[in-house]
């Protein structure tokens, strides 16, 4: 709960820290860093660093990094004011494409979830049924209970 100060933190450290990570965890880091701006309600400065993750993903080749950088992607878009439900379901639908390509199950059902809710605030009923029954199928598949599939 203590999100300013961590962020201060974060933005005295992690320029310093991620050129000497090297590789996927440089990538993790921004990416990581774009995540913490999001749950502080920086959703501009979220944007940005989940921008430069994808594109060092997708230079460097790091397909599973690209995938959870869509993930991240969607997740912003969905969460701005500035509400993009087109541009979020497509970032989810790539990221769930890219996930399930590369075995990724926990990732493709988190997709499904938010692909559920976007269709559901779209007043999409079928849609948003059949984006449940798929996450529910890989939740089980991965026998993930109830409690775990929300909390990451």
């Amino acid at each position: 709960g203590r999100h300013d100060e961590a962020l201060s933190l974060m933005e005295e450290w992690v320029p310093r820290c991620l050129p000497l990570a090297g590789g996927a965890n440089h990538t993790r880091g921004l990416r990581q860093w774009g995540m913490a701006q999001l749950s502080a309600g920086r959703p501009d400065a979220a944007l940005e660093l989940a921008r430069q993750a994808r594109e060092l993903s997708r230079s460097r080749g790091e397909r599973g990094e690209e995938a959870w950088c869509l993930h991240l992607l969607g997740q912003i878009v969905a969460h701005r004011d500035a509400f993009e439900a087109e541009t979020a379901e497509s970032y989810f639908e790539r990221s769930r494409s890219l996930a399930g390509e590369l075995g990724m199950k926990r990732l493709a059902a988190y997709c499904a979830v938010e692909l559920c809710e976007l269709q559901r605030r779209g007043n999409r009923r079928a849609e948003s049924e059949a984006s449940a029954s798929v996450a529910r199928a890989l939740f089980d598949e991965m026998r993930i209970d109830a409690l775990e599939r929300l909390g990451g």
